[in-house]
């Protein structure tokens, strides 16, 4: 992958919303989109979820996202999967 123009190679874009700006003091992801572009292809959303972050969600005043949000949201950590799927191949 050293030698392939960029134009060539797969791209993925992650968007996240989180519950504050400091894992090291808790906060964790509330939201995850994925857009991946393949080269000659348009632009397509591949993953885009909810998370329940284990914990009060914060930040609403900025993303609008709630508890009553995320019941039933997956955790990150069933999303990894997900995520490496959406990823695989591709400049992240």
């Amino acid at each position: 992958h050293l030698n392939t123009p960029l134009r060539e190679m797969p791209v993925c874009i992650l968007d996240t919303e989180t519950t504050g700006l400091s894992p090291k003091h808790g906060s964790s992801i509330v939201e995850l989109a994925v857009v991946r572009i393949d080269p000659g292809a348009a632009p397509r959303v591949v993953l885009d979820t909810l998370v329940d972050p284990l914990g009060p969600v914060h930040a609403t005043k900025i993303h609008g996202i709630t508890d009553d949000d995320v019941v039933g949201a997956p955790v990150m950590s069933e999303l990894f999967g997900d995520l490496a799927d959406a990823a695989d191949g591709a400049l992240v």
